[in-house]
């Protein structure tokens, strides 16, 4: 019927495009699932030992002057924003990187739990102001992403699979090519057009104005 091969090519489309990009995504290299959190988490480390004072200025341009702190918390921000780039390809399952940032967000968690309660000697590296707002900024972007990655893969499982997504389908065809592009739908019967309904697809009965010319 049209109704079944329209959802076939809809779904056929969303598992071609879902496809293609797990395709390429076997030939990426394994850093494509390193946090890159992780690495703000480095550069951290590195410059305390560079930097003994974060809030000097490291950066001086004309009136404008940049303190290590400054430089690291836009670096955060920024990419606390590319990383929601990982989970967001639409039928793609990127349950895998949204837990490594979680995971990167609970290690940053406890080293800053360890500094704060005196732990030597991580009291002196993560028990600071700077390293809290890396690590609240750490948080969210992981929630976010866990969000976005269960969003995405949802809204896209119900496209095209799940017999829903033929009704506006329909509708634009009616409205683009006429009634007469459902003209074979004429010869159904009032018992038929229950029974699909009863199936389960579709989950309600097909308009009159849709079937009858």
């Amino acid at each position: 019927m049209a109704t079944t091969d329209v959802r076939n090519s809809d779904g056929a489309i969303a598992s071609r495009a879902a496809a293609a990009h797990l395709q390429a995504t076997r030939r990426t290299s394994p850093l494509k699932y390193t946090p890159g959190f992780l690495y703000i988490l480095a550069l951290f480390i590195v410059g305390k030992f560079i930097f003994p004072d974060p809030r000097d200025t490291v950066v001086e341009w004309g009136q404008y002057h940049l303190s290590w702190v400054e430089v690291l918390m836009v670096a955060a921000a920024m990419m606390a924003m590319a990383e929601q780039l990982k989970v967001s390809y639409p039928g793609v399952d990127n349950t895998i990187e949204a837990i490594l940032m979680g995971a990167v967000a609970g290690i940053q968690v406890v080293l800053f739990a360890l500094g704060a309660a005196g732990v030597e000697p991580l009291d002196a590296i993560f028990n600071n102001t700077e390293f809290l707002m890396l690590t609240l900024i750490s948080l969210t972007q992981s929630v976010v992403a866990i969000l976005i990655n269960a969003r995405t893969l949802r809204r896209t499982i119900g496209v095209g699979d799940n017999g829903q997504s033929w009704i506006p389908l329909a509708l634009r065809r009616h409205r683009n090519d006429g009634a007469a592009s459902f003209a074979h739908l004429s010869a159904a019967s009032m018992g038929q057009r229950r029974a699909l309904g009863a199936t389960g697809y579709p989950p309600y009965d097909i308009p009159g104005w849709l079937v009858e010319s």
